[in-house]
């Protein structure tokens, strides 16, 4: 009777061994498809993040380009503004110095007019002018 209960234990235990052996392929199957699903959602997760990442840099890219945009426009609006005060400042100096010429050119007209009657008027006494 202890040979067949011994007998009857010795099959459980290979039973038990094999259920053992069973689970413990089971578990290693069941991590490792833990494991391969997890490195799918972080390789998943990474991807969304890598795409968020690029329309953010993108986006900042823009945003930097409007800027650039914005200034440009104020520097060039700040040129205009410059140029013209500039045009209106030579302009009044070329005016200025346009009139200094013309009262020049106007005295020099009347000295030359004052000669010509100074020679008129010596040659109608019959004496003779020198310049």
């Amino acid at each position: 009777m202890q040979r067949a209960a011994i007998s009857q234990k010795d099959s459980e235990i290979v039973a038990l061994q094999a259920q053992l052996t069973e689970l413990a392929v089971s578990v290693a199957s069941q991590v490792q498809q833990a494991v391969t699903r997890r490195e799918e959602e972080l390789r998943h997760e990474i991807l969304e993040y890598e795409q968020l990442a690029e329309l953010r840099f993108e986006r900042r890219g823009e945003e930097v380009m409007e800027a650039m945009r914005l200034r440009e426009a104020e520097l060039f609006e700040a040129w205009q503004r410059h140029e013209v005060a500039l045009r209106a400042a030579w302009q009044a100096e070329m005016e200025e110095h346009w009139r200094a010429e013309e009262e020049k050119l106007q005295r020099m007209k009347t000295e030359i007019e004052e000669q010509a009657r100074t020679v008129e008027e010596s040659q109608q006494k019959g004496t003779v002018y020198l310049c």
